[in-house]
């Protein structure tokens, strides 16, 4: 699940997209040849501001949280993973995920061929190492990413936090 806030900058977002005007092929205004997509991108971007200051935000924010459920050592767990970035809209749930499938991808390491959801060609283990990897924390300080498991009886831990991973490296070095 994700979402960009204010809630009416993703609805005009999603509206300018179920009317159809992101294609890139152009169409004739009065003779002029416009791009649909471009169009929609300076007009989204236009509006921003105004939809903003109606929200009392003064940036954009992007929330994405994903939710895996299942069994260990015989009980049901719920792990719960959260990003979120101010300023950047979804560009940080988007944009980093995409480019590390690119990286995965030119390294040989999705299976599968065709439109597949990443639990089908992606071995988690690999994404995992491939942020190690990239992901510098000092890198990253600026996004709060969570884990959290959740219990059966609905008792909820936090099992990891980007922000507290950071400061605790800064402190290493420190020493």
């Amino acid at each position: 699940m994700g979402t960009v806030l204010p809630q009416a900058y993703a609805e005009l977002i999603k509206t300018m997209v179920k009317l159809g005007i992101v294609e890139n092929e152009p169409i004739d205004v009065n003779g002029t040849p416009v791009s649909p997509r471009e169009f929609t991108i300076s007009y989204v971007l236009k509006q921003r501001r105004r939809l903003l200051d109606e929200a009392g935000l003064k940036e954009p924010v992007g929330c994405l949280r994903l939710v895996v459920s299942g069994t260990q050592e015989g009980e049901k767990i719920t792990y719960a993973i959260n990003l979120s970035s101010r300023g950047r809209g979804m560009g940080d749930a988007t944009g980093i995920p995409a480019a590390m499938g690119a990286i995965l991808m030119q390294r040989g390491k999705l299976r599968g061929t065709g439109a597949l959801p990443p639990e089908a060609c992606v071995d988690p283990l690999d994404v995992f190492a491939l942020a190690r990897e990239v992901l510098a924390p000092e890198k990253m300080a600026g996004l709060p990413v969570t884990i959290e498991k959740m219990t059966e009886e609905g008792r909820v831990f936090r099992v990891f936090s980007l922000m507290e991973a950071v400061e605790m490296a800064r402190a290493q070095k420190g020493k």
